[in-house]
């Protein structure tokens, strides 16, 4: 495996990560878990020796075409070890459940061996000594470095809560780094005559203004018709106040700010698109579904949409940038872990 390419590769990852994995059935390196991690995976036989092993592994997939990928993956490394069977597990919707029913099935000693989970529950699950601190495994390879992998999910991913230290532990590897995007339906951006999004952002005039004289565009086309859709989580919405100049936070993160007048702005801006210019996806409505079917102009996502689009959108499409805010150029930076 190259390593050059972890930092493009979840596949390399997920190697890399099976392979500790393995190390941590067959004995090969001490652990050295904060809490009460637990001893060894839950695969049914150990490696020493070249023995049979089964791993089970798991992920949190949006869709059935998301969950093809992750098989053909599977598949796919099940064939190249001759002594271990890879059981891939599709797991949970996008709801607290999927953590939840993973902290179940931990304290059963049911869990899966390896399994995915957001970046904002590694801190939770290493502090409750629900997965396993690999560093000793990692240390064991010469060719492992922290360096090989992007620094942001690595400070958290190798921070220890004992010692406020980074670099210490090794909870996991991140799968995915993901932005968001717009997805656009360019069909129907073409039929309301106005310029293409991609263009506009090339030119640097791709800005709050020109995004919604396109949504009202493409609104127009008819009732069954809308120009923007998102979904109602906290990811959405943050991006108009932080795109406005303001946070969820203030800047020491000692009180809340969503009061401040730079996030009001953005919140106010996102509200008029649903109320005042009512070019939206109602609020609370699974805005995708809509947009592949092909009466939605924009719909904001991370990559992880990008398998649906590519097996059920029957029209032309392509992304772009989220428009800059009256502070500029926003966006927030998504991304999970495989852990043990």
């Amino acid at each position: 495996m190259k390593r050059a390419l972890l930092r493009q590769s979840p596949l390399a990852m997920l190697i890399l990560l099976l392979a500790l994995c393995l190390a941590a059935c067959s004995g090969t390196a001490p652990a050295t878990p904060v809490g009460q991690t637990p001893e060894t995976p839950s695969g049914e036989t150990g490696s020493e020796g070249g023995e049979p092993v089964t791993l089970r592994w798991r992920t949190r997939p949006d869709n059935q075409a998301e969950i093809d990928v992750y098989q053909s993956v599977s598949n796919t490394l099940d064939e190249e070890m001759e002594t271990v069977t890879l059981a891939y597990e599709p797991g949970g919707s996008e709801t607290a459940s999927y953590q939840d029913v993973l902290k179940t099935e931990i304290a059963a000693g049911t869990a899966p061996d390896v399994f995915w989970i957001p970046g904002t529950d590694i801190a939770d699950f290493a502090t409750r000594g629900l997965i396993m601190d690999m560093r000793s495994y990692a240390a064991a390879d010469a060719e492992y470095k922290d360096e090989d992998f992007y620094p942001g999910p690595m400070f958290h991913l190798t921070y220890n809560p004992e010692t406020a230290n980074s670099g210490e532990t090794l909870w996991g590897l991140p799968r995915d780094v993901s932005t968001f995007v717009l997805y656009l339906n360019l069909d129907l951006i073409e039929e309301a005559g106005v310029a293409d999004p991609r263009e506009l952002a090339a030119n640097g005039e791709w800005d709050w203004d020109a995004f919604l004289e396109t949504a009202q565009a493409v609104d127009a086309l008819g009732d069954d018709v809308k120009g923007f859709g998102q979904n109602a989580w906290w990811g959405p919405y943050g991006y108009w106040l932080n795109a406005a100049g303001g946070n969820f936070y203030n800047e020491d993160r000692t009180s809340c700010a969503l009061d401040s007048e730079a996030a009001l702005e953005g919140l106010a801006f996102q509200t008029s698109l649903y109320q005042e210019h009512d070019v939206a996806v109602p609020y609370g409505e699974d805005a995708e579904p809509p947009f592949l079917a092909g009466t939605v102009g924009m719909f904001q996502n991370g990559r992880w949409a990008t398998p649906g689009m590519r097996s059920s959108a029957k029209f032309n499409w392509d992304v772009v940038k989220l428009p800059d805010g009256p502070a500029g150029p926003s966006n927030w930076l998504f991304w999970g872990a495989y852990v043990v």
